[in-house]
């Protein structure tokens, strides 16, 4: 979840529900608007990459997942 000052909450709580649902192409978009309002957001990085590895459509996933490492280095779902 993201924290209540991350800028880009919003887009991080529409992607989870939209992971949710199994739109995959819908919660991509919104974690990539997520981190263009705060690429620092490890928790829109650490989705965006889950879901990435999830879907399998696309690569890139281990590029989100490793920077959401360093920036949160204590979340195991990153790791």
């Amino acid at each position: 979840t993201a924290t209540a000052d991350d800028p880009a909450r919003a887009q991080i709580e529409a992607g989870d529900r939209a992971l949710a649902a199994g739109r995959f192409t819908e919660a991509l978009a919104s974690y990539r608007e997520a981190l263009r309002m705060n690429p620092n957001s490890a928790v829109a990085n650490r989705q965006l990459g889950l879901t990435l590895w999830v879907w399998n459509h696309e690569a890139g996933e281990i590029d989100y997942l490793d920077r959401a490492t360093k920036l949160a280095p204590n979340d195991a779902l990153a790791w």
